[in-house]
């Protein structure tokens, strides 16, 4: 990928269309393998990101087909949704950042929800 400047505006130019099939091939080949990744949240962001900042395979819906690939990962382990429409953008530092703090909102949530469910006994016994 090659970023520049024309005129004020940022322009990217992504790969050629005969590099894509090798690059979706390492794309998937890394996404297989256990040991690239230090964290699962780390893989789903690779998972997006490599879709829609590199690879960029489609004429149209790289963006939602990454975005579902990367929170499909996501909710694998648990994680919620962390890419969401706005986020064309959003760096990894970011991602992890909004994820592990959505994660913590559901967990507190489930919390809240367990407790309706089954209230303490508070009654007093004389």
């Amino acid at each position: 990928m090659a970023v520049g400047y024309a005129s004020e505006r940022i322009y990217r130019v992504f790969m050629p269309a005969v590099e894509i099939q090798k690059s979706l091939d390492e794309y998937v080949h890394t996404l297989n393998d256990p040991s690239a990744f230090p964290h699962p949240l780390v893989r789903a962001y690779y998972a997006f990101a490599a879709l829609v900042f590199y690879i960029h395979p489609f004429y149209d819906g790289n963006g939602r087909c990454a975005r579902l690939l990367g929170n499909i990962l996501a909710r694998k382990h648990g994680f919620p949704n962390g890419i969401r429409h706005l986020d064309k953008t959003i760096q990894l530092s970011s991602f992890l950042e909004t994820s592990l703090h959505l994660m913590d909102l559901h967990e507190e949530a489930q919390r809240n929800r367990r407790n309706r469910l089954n209230p303490k006994n508070t009654s007093t016994w004389f």
